[in-house]
């Protein structure tokens, strides 16, 4: 008995200890000149706008193939219960920047609502300790943030293109992602967000067919929404 109270003791020690912490963080105003002198590991964030966990290959799902995410999901780990904290894009992204719950966020977590300056960003904690941030894609809206869309995750890489199907975005991820790369000292450590939109895309009757991206027969329409 005393030897498991001892644990809980020293885990519930560890929590308040990090709770301090974070609490300083999102307190205090950030300063530009942080020294850490740990190691600090790069973030890759990719998160697609508006996709359900059962529309990849790897989950066997037979309308779309998803080699990249597959590889990820097979070499790293790959969470079979895991939830969103709201199932709506901006609601989503919001929660994920401030690490918060959504309903704690305002009008930052709905739709075209407002982000304001007294919201943290993982990002901006990030950048305080010296970090490169950026993002590509889409970052927190589509709503009004008076820093600056996306609230905070970063500068923006949209600039480098390519030329695809009208259905698909024509942002090069992986281009705009060795430019932002390419303006980093190489000592540097970063965190970049990437947010595709391609399953947030229109689908209008036939567009499997005349743009080849998708074929629409497999496609199994999941029994939630006729509920």
């Amino acid at each position: 008995m005393t030897k498991t109270r001892g644990i809980l003791l020293t885990l519930l020690a560890v929590a308040l200890a990090a709770g301090v912490v974070a609490w300083e963080l999102y307190s205090k105003p950030l300063q530009q000149e942080i020294h850490y002198n740990g190691s600090r590991p790069n973030f890759l964030f990719v998160v697609t706008d508006d996709q359900s966990w059962i529309h990849t290959s790897y989950a066997g799902y037979p309308a779309v193939q998803t080699p990249s995410f597959d590889r990820i999901a097979r070499e790293g780990v790959y969470f079979e219960n895991a939830f969103a904290s709201a199932p709506s894009c901006t609601a989503s992204r919001s929660a994920i920047l401030t690490g918060r719950h959504f309903w704690e966020l305002g009008s930052a977590g709905q739709l075209w609502g407002e982000f304001p300056d007294t919201l943290r960003t993982y990002q901006q904690i990030l950048q305080a300790y010296g970090y490169k941030v950026g993002y590509s894609g889409k970052g927190w809206g589509p709503g009004y943030a008076p820093q600056g869309n996306p609230a905070g995750a970063g500068h923006v890489y949209n600039i480098e293109k390519r030329t695809v199907d009208s259905t698909l975005t024509a942002f090069d991820q992986v281009e705009n992602l060795r430019v932002f790369l390419s303006e980093k000292p190489a000592d540097q450590p970063f965190s970049y967000w990437v947010s595709p939109t391609e399953p947030h895309r229109p689908f209008k009757p036939g567009i499997g067919k005349e743009s080849g991206t998708i074929p629409l027969d497999p496609v199994e329409i999941p029994l939630f929404p006729a509920r």
